[in-house]
């Protein structure tokens, strides 16, 4: 038995040894290895519940800070990331606030900030009429020339958007 035990730590004990030292090597590099953080920017899109507008131009973009390890950030690129699309169809008016699960990240990285951090969230309600379409002549005609016949087309057009902008539209 005392055979058997000295056989298997002996035997190849180079190889064993190397194997032990490679192996302490990386778990010290990826141990060692410093969190990296970036900053970029991506798009953000808005959908509001039906029949409303949002008042408010919202930002088109947020700033993002991503932290992960070296390796991982070489290979990273904000390019990369899809847009954040906002469902705002169950959402009340008032302050809405960026998550960090609204950014898909890859593996092993992780959003460390997200700037701003949420913006303020007010509704219109969607109006539409149809009104006439006129149009006006200025200026006058050269000479020897004359105006035959002056008409629109469409004669009627359908204007949508904030019921107090559309209702402010007669022609």
């Amino acid at each position: 038995m005392r055979g058997l035990i000295q056989r298997l730590v002996l035997e190849n004990l180079s190889f064993k040894l190397l194997s032990v030292a490679l192996a302490l090597f990386f778990f010290f590099m990826v141990r060692a290895e410093k969190p990296f953080l970036a900053q970029g920017t991506v798009r953000v899109t808005y959908q509001p519940p039906p029949g409303m507008l949002l008042r408010d131009d919202l930002p088109a973009t947020v700033r993002v800070a991503v932290q992960g390890n070296t390796t991982r950030m070489q290979r990273f690129r904000f390019e990369d990331l899809s847009d954040v699309h906002i469902d705002l169809t169950l959402e009340q008016e008032g302050y809405y606030t960026f998550t960090e699960d609204l950014i898909h990240l890859p593996r092993g990285l992780k959003v460390n900030s997200i700037r701003p951090a949420g913006v303020q969230i007010r509704y219109e309600v969607l109006s539409s009429r149809t009104v006439p379409v006129s149009s006006t002549v200025q200026g006058q005609v050269a000479t020897g020339f004359q105006i035959v016949q002056h008409k629109v087309s469409p004669a009627l057009v359908e204007v949508r958007g904030p019921k107090d902008v559309v209702l402010a539209v007669k022609r």
